[in-house]
């Protein structure tokens, strides 16, 4: 994780899902508009940008890797497809994901285990 993320910055920007699932919230596809947005007024041009997935912690650590890809994959689809079907010239965005690494709540909790299913946005700097 760390050589895949050492030399990005994170951006506040999370996207989160419904349980087992890689459908965005409603919070989540406003945000994804407003990066849509960001991307098409030229903010990245020229930053390398990765979309992050992770999961909660339930099931196994494999499943929880795939789930957490198919996260970030998807939330790449649907900024491509707010974006028009392809970015622009100088804008490279690339998925990877870390299953239940780094959990930001208890995954004891319901609410913990839904702000651990998130899909996060990494910038080169």
């Amino acid at each position: 994780m760390v050589r895949v993320l050492g030399t990005q910055v994170r951006i506040s920007t999370s996207f989160r899902f419904d349980v087992v699932s890689t459908r965005l919230d409603a919070q989540s596809r406003s945000n994804l508009l407003s990066l849509a947005q960001t991307i098409r007024d030229g903010r990245y041009d020229g930053r390398p940008l990765m979309l992050v997935g992770f999961s909660d912690g339930r099931g196994s650590a494999e499943a929880n890797r795939e789930l957490s890809s198919a996260r970030a994959v998807a939330v790449l689809r649907d900024l491509e497809t707010l974006i028009g079907g392809r970015f622009p010239e100088g804008v490279v965005v690339e998925t990877e994901a870390f299953g239940e690494a780094l959990p930001m709540g208890c995954d004891d909790t319901e609410w913990g285990r839904q702000i651990n299913r998130r899909v996060e946005l990494w910038v080169a700097e």
